[in-house]
């Protein structure tokens, strides 16, 4: 496990979310780690046979819902990252878990089986259009998209994009989390 540092260090404080102090991360890039905890535990909840992710990054995320899935029995998560060197970093974190580390860009995937759960962190202007590519799979499942607090780019297009395909539930996290089940 990295280092973590305490999220105020990378968030300023907001009307949505007051102590980003609360919540800590590895770096500004990083999910936080307590968001991360808190969607393993949704996959154990959820008891998901697939999942898919974009923007591994380190693979925080990517190890803690292969964990997760590990723990259930059953259950794969596919994920995808673009740069080759975050890629290997993960490919180390997630050995012996049921994860799926895809080298390239998750617009050049097409899911062919019912996604349950989607976990949206990529770059900040794809997030829309994986949630379109993906649509047709997620319809009955879930999707989380990252980086949607109010002062970020991502809840307006996700508001203006997506408002009638989802049932959103805006987490007050300091980067922000929706999470929805799709319509």
């Amino acid at each position: 496990m990295h280092k973590l540092y305490n999220e105020a260090d990378f968030t300023e404080p907001s009307d949505d979310c007051p102590h980003p102090e609360y919540w800590h991360s590895a770096d500004v890039e990083a999910t936080e780690a307590e968001v991360i905890e808190f969607i393993a535990a949704f996959m154990r909840a959820l008891q998901p046979e697939l999942v898919v992710e974009t923007g591994t990054y380190k693979g925080d995320m990517a190890s803690a819902i292969g964990s997760a899935l590990k723990r259930n029995g059953h259950g794969r998560l596919i994920t995808f990252e673009v740069d080759a060197a975050l890629h290997a970093v993960a490919v180390k974190r997630c050995r012996k878990l049921p994860v799926d580390l895809k080298l390239g860009s998750s617009l050049e995937w097409a899911p062919q089986e019912k996604i349950d759960f989607c976990w949206l962190d990529s770059g900040l202007d794809t997030r829309i259009k994986e949630f379109n590519r993906y649509y047709a799979m997620l319809k009955g499942g879930f999707v989380a998209i990252h980086d949607t607090a109010p002062h970020h780019q991502v809840r307006a297009l996700v508001q203006e994009h997506l408002s009638d395909r989802i049932s959103p539930l805006w987490l007050p996290t300091p980067r922000g989390v929706m999470l929805a089940q799709v319509l």
